[in-house]
């Protein structure tokens, strides 16, 4: 029970940390406001508004999520492995796998709470275009509002509690972003007040789940990495197999069954299109959650082999003090 009040504890702290980083929240915050001014953007639709926004969102919603994992990651470990703080803690009786692991774990819960937020920007994004030619200003509106509110009431705290602004702005965005998802999504221009299930396009939800996943993997790699690179570092590198494994299909795919060096690449790049099936979205049948619990398995596959090649590479890091 101890070991385990310990292990939340890091990982608490862990993401709080990074919830205080300012450009966390400003990546979180410009990705919510961009999809939501998406509708007005995007004007040559070509009668396929609600398309073109959603899927532009996601890709949003994914990039972001990019530069927020290898953010994250390289100020939460690589930082303080150089200032001593890591040196500090490790001067307990505490294992240095435990302690990644847990700090890994605080990562990936800021990475599943970017999801959320994300999630909410590309449901309204899409609903406020729906309409042809036309915006849904019930759909994007309480995006921009649920943003005002969240920094007003952050400001408020900070005067008068004297609570971090940072942090309580992103907490505060999580709990604004839900009854703007609520009002947002529960009014359609021609059969006016609804149940969000009815308004929203809940297809969505597979395809940001799947994007969520991926996320997850690339903070693993990038927690991977910042165990011996700083972030401009760790974000290149990510950034290189985030695009070999787009290509992964083409590279390695084809000459799996022939070559077996090909295979080996193929098996071991994580291959992004697994996660990416927007497309699939434009069909009837949309996205199964059976394919979703599938790719799951993929990416906690891809998850457990970079978090354990990161607990090796910690054990063996040298630790300022």
């Amino acid at each position: 029970m101890r070991r385990i009040r310990q292990f939340l504890a890091i990982a608490w702290l862990t993401a709080l940390e990074a919830l205080r980083e300012p450009l966390c929240l400003l990546l979180t915050s410009l990705s919510v406001l961009f999809a939501g001014a998406l509708p007005f953007l995007i004007t040559h639709n070509l009668e396929a508004s609600e398309r073109l926004v959603r899927d532009s969102a996601f890709a949003l919603y994914f990039m972001t999520g990019l530069l927020l994992a290898a953010y994250s990651a390289g100020r939460t470990l690589h930082r303080e492995v150089q200032l001593g703080t890591v040196a500090m803690v490790l001067s307990k009786p505490i294992d240095p796998g435990f302690f990644f692991l847990a700090k890994a774990t605080g990562i990936l819960g800021l990475m599943g709470a970017y999801g959320v937020t994300g999630t909410i920007a590309v449901l309204l994004s899409a609903k406020a275009a729906k309409p042809w030619f036309d915006t849904d200003w019930w759909g994007n509106t309480p995006l921009f509002v649920a943003i005002l509110a969240a920094y007003l009431l952050a400001a408020v705290t900070n005067y008068r509690r004297r609570r971090p602004f940072v942090s309580n702005a992103y907490g505060f965005m999580l709990l604004c972003l839900i009854p703007a998802l609520l009002i947002g999504g529960s009014r359609d221009p021609a059969a006016g007040w609804l149940a969000p299930w009815e308004v929203l396009d809940l297809a969505i939800l597979p395809a940001a789940t799947l994007i969520a996943f991926a996320l997850m993997v690339l903070a693993s790699l990038c927690l991977l990495l910042a165990t011996r690179l700083p972030v401009v570092p760790t974000l290149s590198i990510a950034t290189l197999v985030f695009l070999l494994g787009l290509m992964s299909d083409y590279f390695f795919g084809r000459h799996a069954d022939a070559n077996p060096a090909a295979a080996l690449a193929f098996a071991l790049t994580p291959n992004w299109q697994h996660f990416w099936r927007v497309d699939a979205l434009a069909y009837p049948d949309g996205l199964a959650w059976a394919y979703v619990g599938r790719a799951a398995v993929y990416a906690a596959g891809m998850m457990a082999v970079f978090l354990g090649l990161g607990t090796v590479s910690f054990r063996h890091t040298e630790i300022q003090g």
